[in-house]
């Protein structure tokens, strides 16, 4: 869908970005069976393990091998075994619906038992669903942030983010933008690209930081390569939203990583939003 996506948005120069509703949180792949019908190594081990450490190994290989159905059989077993880990990813999958039905009610009560744990991700994802008030919770902005609190201690940048929004908007919390910056950055140093994307438009604001275009520039094109496609396409679609010195900076960065050759001149033209459109997930 990516890449029809792209072909879109190149075709009709620009004009139309198809967009599609999603909760994926990794790639996947469909793949044909075998012709020959030989099952992977990993799922002829999983018949005759019993112990936790080696079914989520297991079941990781299945997953990377794309046998989605055999590896979700092994995460629940290695999940229903004690293993953290393995309780997040069957969650994962049956939230997805990837080798398994669908059921948001029980992958939230996969994910509950892992946050409960002590896994960052987790406790991520089961706050989101009280924020939210989705796959069978109620909306609960106080626990929404308990959890989002244990998960960004455990090093989730997404929660980090998440913080970040909840008290820039005063969403369940007294606002605070103080606050919030302290989230977006402790996001951004943890690699997360919305907390980069939005601490960049802090930036080129003056919003609770030293106004910078500069720095904004840098973080944009930061959050751009942790492949936030969100700020590639602000970048491509909404560029006259930003200060136009923010708009020179950036077009300065892309001409010292050697993707731009054109003026430095703040207007996004042809040259510009072909650099911008050729920039990938690093």
């Amino acid at each position: 869908m990516t890449s029809v996506r792209r072909k879109v948005f190149e075709d009709t120069k620009q004009q139309q970005l198809p967009w599609a509703r999603s909760s994926l949180l990794d790639h996947f792949y469909i793949k044909e069976l075998d012709t020959d019908g030989k099952e992977p190594e990993a799922a002829k081990r999983l018949q005759d393990s019993s112990d936790p450490a080696t079914l989520l190994a297991i079941a990781n290989q299945l997953f990377a091998e794309r046998s989605f159905a055999q590896a979700a059989e092994a995460y629940k077993k290695a999940a229903d075994l004690g293993a953290i880990r393995a309780m997040t990813s069957y969650g994962n999958m049956l939230s997805l619906g990837i080798g398994v039905g669908d059921d948001d009610r029980q992958a939230h009560s996969w994910h509950l038992k892992a946050a409960e744990a002590g896994d960052a991700e987790a406790q991520f994802l089961v706050g989101r669903n009280f924020e939210r008030g989705i796959a069978g919770v109620r909306k609960n902005l106080s626990t929404a942030l308990r959890w989002y609190r244990r998960a960004a201690k455990g090093g989730n940048g997404d929660a980090m983010n998440n913080l970040a929004i909840m008290h820039a908007l005063g969403e369940g919390i007294k606002q605070n933008v103080a606050e919030a910056v302290k989230w977006y950055i402790a996001g951004a140093d943890a690699g997360n690209g919305n907390a980069l994307f939005n601490l960049a438009a802090l930036h080129d604001d003056g919003r609770g930081v030293k106004k910078s275009p500069g720095q904004a520039a840098k973080l944009v094109l930061r959050s751009i390569f942790a492949g936030t496609q969100a700020a590639k396409t602000e970048m491509l679609n909404n560029s006259s939203t930003w200060s136009p010195r923010f708009r020179k900076a950036f077009q300065v960065e892309l001409k010292a990583i050697g993707e731009y050759s054109g003026a430095i001149d703040g207007s996004f033209g042809p040259g510009t939003r072909a650099a911008i459109s050729g920039l990938q997930q690093q």
